[in-house]
Parts: C-alpha cells; sequence; structure tokens
C-alpha cells in the first residue's frame, strides 16, 4: 500500500524493489513454516530477517526521497516489528535457533 503513492519516475526502482522484497518474505515464511527439517526453516526464518532489514533500509530511502511520509514509514517499521515478534514466537514454539556450540 506504501508504494502506490510513489512518483511514476522512480529511476532507482524502490517501490519495485520494496513489492519484490515483501513478496519474498511472504513466500519464505511460508515454504519456513511447511519444513519439517529444523535447519531448513532456521535458514528460511534467517532469510526472512534478512529481508526485512533490507525492507527497512528501503522504506528509509524512500522516505528520505520523499516517496512516502513519516506516517507510511510508521507503519512499514510496525509491520517489521510485528512479523519480527511472530517470527521469534513461532521460532521458540518450534525450537529452532538454537546456540551450537
Amino acid at each position: 500500500m506504501v508504494t502506490e503513492n510513489f512518483p511514476k519516475d522512480d529511476p532507482d526502482g524502490i517501490g519495485p524493489l520494496l513489492r519484490k522484497k515483501v513478496l519474498g518474505i511472504s513466500s519464505f515464511l511460508t515454504h519456513g513454516t511447511v519444513k519439517s527439517d529444523k535447519e531448513e526453516q532456521n535458514e528460511d526464518f534467517l532469510v526472512v530477517m534478512s529481508e526485512l532489514r533490507e525492507v527497512l533500509k528501503l522504506i528509509t530511502i524512500a522516505n528520505h526521497l520523499k516517496f512516502c511520509g513519516d506516517k507510511q514509514k510508521v507503519v512499514v517499521r510496525m509491520g517489521i516489528a510485528n512479523v519480527i515478534d511472530h517470527l521469534d514466537k513461532l521460532v521458540m514454539l518450534t525450537g529452532g535457533f538454537t546456540d551450537k556450540k
């Protein structure tokens, strides 16, 4: 929803890149939750965390370029925090992200 109001002449393609990253996150979450192999599941969830950082970086750049307002940036940041919170709970329930020593 945030990218709907981005300028059409977005030379860096931030809008399409943001949409692609978010769709990728959704895909990795879906794949990670159905895998029975905990190591593969953890790999998918780690990719999600990495992609969330990229989304945060892109929305910050978009905000700086005035492609979106502060309110839209905050909405995206809250969404990211919500996903991280739920991912943490899911990982704890499934016993993932265990420390290997």
